[in-house]
């Protein structure tokens, strides 16, 4: 009995192997760049809230009347 051994195939399923990982390597990709843009765009309130929590953040303006 002859036993047909065909490697390129898959040995439990039919789909291709690649096509997901491409979806999972884009999704990846896309909330990566997501995270980049709103890092970006939110540095300066995310600077303050990380000197506010190790207590290094600046102290507020005084009022004109201090100083007149």
């Amino acid at each position: 009995m002859y036993v047909k051994r065909d490697y390129h195939r898959p040995f439990f399923h039919d789909k291709r192997r690649g096509v997901m990982n491409i979806w999972i390597l884009f999704g990846f990709g896309l909330m990566l760049g997501a995270f980049a843009v709103l890092f970006t765009l939110y540095f300066n309130q995310l600077q303050l809230a990380a000197l506010e929590a190790i207590g290094m953040a600046p102290t507020p303006t005084p009022p004109s009347q201090t100083y007149a």
